[in-house]
């Protein structure tokens, strides 16, 4: 039995071919493409190089391609939604993928789209003060996340007497237990948020226990 293999290079086209066309201008090895966009909707072509037929398919829900079958050398048109606000979740940065492959799935490349949106924040606006008995405490925060977003924040302390770091119930504030002491102690919780584009926010919560 024959096998025909497939090479796919996803080249970032600086203007819009009108049509497909058979020749082969270049195959090399796989490669992964990458677009950054502002979070104003737009478009942008992607001249995918290749031999044999092919689709392309969105896998994200605020991005949109030529989905019909193509044939060897062709340009698609990449299209992606404004970057806002909705059900109650933030315009952080995002991360959308677009998957290349041929008909039989043998073959499959990935273009990823990074687009921008605002920047997030949270910080204590002030000292959170516990007392040398200890016990389970929680300090006011000041953030822009939604619900939704909180699963990407993580906790740490600088210290081990204090532990079991979490949002409060309230969701305006961060809970967490402290072991008795009797002197006065400075510590500070960090909380770390890690958006789809895989950049690292953190921000500091100063503690004193007197």
């Amino acid at each position: 039995m024959k096998t025909r293999t497939f090479i796919f290079v996803v080249i970032l086209a600086s203007v819009l071919l009108s049509a497909c066309t058979k020749e082969v201008l270049k195959t090399s090895g796989k490669v992964l493409g990458e677009r950054t966009v502002s979070a104003e909707a737009g478009d942008f072509p992607v001249l995918v190089t290749t031999t044999g037929v092919w689709t392309a398919a969105s896998l994200s829900d605020w991005i949109k391609v030529d989905g019909d079958m193509h044939k060897d050398q062709c340009t698609i048109l990449v299209r992606y939604g404004a970057n806002t606000s909705y059900l109650g979740k933030n315009c952080f940065n995002r991360l959308g993928k677009v998957l290349v492959r041929t008909v039989d799935g043998a073959q499959a490349d990935t273009l990823l789209v990074k687009q921008r949106g605002i920047a997030p924040f949270f910080y204590c606006p002030e000292v959170g003060e516990v007392p040398l008995r200890g016990g389970r405490f929680s300090v006011p925060v000041n953030s822009n996340f939604s619900d939704s977003e909180r699963s990407r924040l993580s906790f740490r302390s600088d210290v081990e007497w204090i532990s079991n770091i979490s949002w409060g119930y309230d969701g305006r504030s961060i809970a967490f237990d402290v072991t008795k002491w009797d002197a006065i102690r400075e510590a500070t919780i960090y909380l770390t948020f890690t958006p789809e584009w895989g950049e690292i926010f953190e921000g500091e919560c100063p503690i004193i226990q007197k």
